[in-house]
Formats: structure tokens, C-alpha cells, sequence
């Protein structure tokens, strides 16, 4: 009698608990729907443009600095030893780019309104929080692969090989870098520890890919994955390595996602929501001051009473 009283229980907390988290995405929809209907097209317009603009000139700018014409033979053979540990670098300092993010409090920012009504309602709060971050880490894989596909370009003219297998192998890496920047940031946030420790941790990260780089040799994981920049040249040994890590990396970062401060989201959302005002009339100055205010955040990690 007992166990049957169980088993008829659990179907009914199932899908109650389906019905809330369908009630969530309901909201998602509606305020989508309710933003696509205020948003000015040309302004959306304008700001992919300024975001495209500053990526070309990036690009742009290291690409001036490269040869214009194919190195030499020698010069293949140094590349083909460094670098992939040169790439390994840009990995790892956006491995430690995350790390200070997440100690500070970030990736994730939440607007007021989802603090104050969804996160204090009766939901599942790690079911909101991974919806965003999928989002977020959507953002990222796309940034990451435009800004690398960018790059493998403008290097293809100097290297030998052909120019779509760099342009995919450098995409490759610079999704990696945007995935390992964002995951790290979330399992930073998820495990507050002292800005000492994060900044050691990133330290010895970039350390090591730099050892790597004067070295010429290949024992960090970041160094395995900038290998997939160079697959035209020397193969992908490996390179699988240092991407099960870094998607491991986020998938942990996924999983604490839920583990954040209700006080810590809603005053960091109010802070966030300063700053997009003050870029709105300009305000440079108010700018810098919120995002100091912003960096130097910094809330209770145990309650004064517990309840």
C-alpha cells in the first residue's frame, strides 16, 4: 500500500515540475516577443555592423604585421614547432580572462525582472540559470569561431596549404578559446574562491602555455588544441585531448550553474542595467566608474543568521 502510494506520487511532482518549467519558457517567448516588437531595425542593424567593424580591423591589424608572401621553408618548419603553443596562448589567456570574470561574479547577469519574479518564484533555479547560460555559450562559440576563421584567413596567405583547412582549423580553436572562456567563468562563479587563488590558477595556466611556446614543446592541453590550428601542416594528433578537456570544463561550469546568491544577481543586475544606460547618453566616465564598482563587487558568503 505504502509503495504503491509512492509510485503514484512521483508521476504527479514530475510533471508538475514539467508544467513550471514550461510556464518558464513561456515567459522566455513572450518577453522575446515583446523586445522584437520595440526593437528599432536599423539600430540592430548598426550595432552588428559596429561589432563586425571592430572585428575586421582586429583582424585586420594582426594580419599586418604577418609576411605578405610565403615564408620560407625554415619558417614553415618554426611554425609548425611553435605554433601551435602560440595559439595554445591565446587559449589559455582567455581560460584566464573567464576565471577573473567568474570570480567576480560574472558570466552570468540576469535582468531585475528575472531576479525579483522567476528566481524567487517557485521554479527550479538551475533550470533558469543553464537556460541562460546555453544562450550565452552560444554567444561565445559564435564570436570565437568568426574571430578565428578571421584570423586563419589572414595567415593563410603566409603558409603553405590550403586556404579553407586553415580557415576551419583556426574557427576550431577560436570556438575552444570562446567555450573555454566561458566555462571557466562559470565554474569560477559556481565555486567562489579569494581573487588570490583565481589569479594564481590563471597564472600558472598561461605559464604553462608559455613554457610551451619557448620551449617549442607540447605538454599543455592548450597547446594540443592550438594543433587544430595547424591540421594542414602537421595533422590533429591529439588535438582531441585538449578539446574533451576544455568541453568538460563547461560541462561543469553548466552543472554549478545554479549555485549563485539571489542579493548578488540583483545587485549586479542593477549595476548592469547603470552601465547600458550610461553607454546610451555617452557617458564614459559614469561608464568606468560602474564597471569599477562592478569589478570590485563583492557580497557575504555566509548569512549573518542562517535560516
Amino acid at each position: 500500500m505504502c509503495n504503491a502510494q509512492v509510485t503514484s506520487v512521483h508521476p504527479v511532482v514530475t510533471e508538475k515540475a514539467d508544467s513550471v518549467r514550461e510556464v518558464v519558457l513561456d515567459l522566455e517567448r513572450a518577453r522575446r516577443k515583446t523586445r522584437r516588437t520595440v526593437i528599432d531595425f536599423w539600430e540592430a542593424i548598426y550595432q552588428a555592423y559596429v561589432a563586425g567593424f571592430v572585428m575586421v580591423i582586429v583582424v585586420a591589424a594582426i594580419a599586418s604585421v604577418l609576411p605578405q608572401s610565403e615564408i620560407s621553408a625554415a619558417g614553415v618548419a618554426d611554425v609548425v614547432r611553435r605554433g601551435p603553443a602560440a595559439l595554445g596562448l591565446f587559449v589559455a589567456l582567455a581560460g584566464y580572462l573567464g576565471i577573473r570574470s567568474g570570480n567576480h561574479g560574472g558570466p552570468l547577469v540576469f535582468e531585475a525582472a528575472t531576479v525579483q519574479y522567476v528566481l524567487q518564484a517557485p521554479v527550479d533555479r538551475a533550470f533558469v540559470a543553464r537556460r541562460a547560460a546555453q544562450k550565452q555559450l552560444r554567444t561565445a562559440v559564435m564570436w570565437g569561431s568568426a574571430g578565428g576563421a578571421g584570423l586563419g584567413l589572414a595567415v593563410s596567405g603566409s603558409l603553405p596549404g590550403n586556404t579553407i583547412e586553415f580557415v576551419f582549423g583556426f574557427a576550431a580553436v577560436g570556438a575552444l578559446g570562446g567555450v573555454l572562456m566561458f566555462g571557466a567563468a562559470l565554474v569560477a562563479s559556481g565555486r567562489p574562491v579569494s581573487p588570490a587563488v583565481a589569479t594564481s590558477i590563471g597564472i600558472l595556466l598561461v605559464g604553462w602555455s608559455a613554457l610551451d611556446l619557448a620551449l617549442a614543446s607540447v605538454t599543455s592541453p592548450f597547446t594540443l588544441v592550438g594543433r587544430l590550428g595547424m591540421w594542414p601542416l602537421s595533422g590533429t594528433s591529439f588535438s582531441i585531448v585538449g578539446a574533451v578537456l576544455i568541453i568538460a570544463v563547461v560541462g561543469e561550469g553548466i552543472r554549478r550553474a545554479g549555485n549563485f546568491s539571489l542579493e548578488a544577481s540583483l545587485q549586479r543586475a542593477g549595476l548592469i542595467s547603470q552601465i547600458r544606460f550610461a553607454l546610451t547618453m555617452n557617458d564614459l566616465r559614469t561608464v568606468v566608474l560602474l564597471r569599477r564598482r562592478l569589478a570590485n563587487h563583492s557580497y557575504r558568503t555566509k548569512p549573518w543568521l542562517p535560516i
